[in-house]
């Protein structure tokens, strides 16, 4: 059985079963990611430092972003860029490019 954790936004296979994104998967990172930034500071009253501040006036910064990450998870993603396409007066998207941070190995 993989292990992961609930996929976003939450949906059921079509076995049945909640849907995952397998731990360690390029699929985690990018929910992660979603949730982070759809989620305001302060919103969630369990875990109110989780989440971006509103980004309607200074948009989605990277440093933003990877600072969520490194606290919540996953761990070793570093941001690289934050594209905003302007949809409308009032609506935007965003793109986020990251990478994983390299790992050096450790002779034992």
């Amino acid at each position: 059985m993989t292990q992961g954790v609930l996929s976003f936004p939450f949906r059921f296979t079509p076995q049945g079963s909640a849907a995952i994104a397998p731990f360690g998967s390029d699929q985690e990172v990018e929910e992660a990611i979603a949730v982070l930034t759809l989620t305001k500071v302060g919103e969630r009253v369990m875990e109110p430092d989780f989440g971006i501040n509103d980004p309607t006036w200074n948009g989605i910064s990277p440093g933003d972003i990877e600072t969520g990450l490194s606290t919540y998870g996953p761990e070793g993603i570093q941001v690289e860029d934050v594209e905003e396409q302007v949809i409308s007066e009032t609506q935007s998207a965003y793109s986020v490019r990251w990478a994983r941070e390299e790992v050096e190995d450790e002779a034992v």
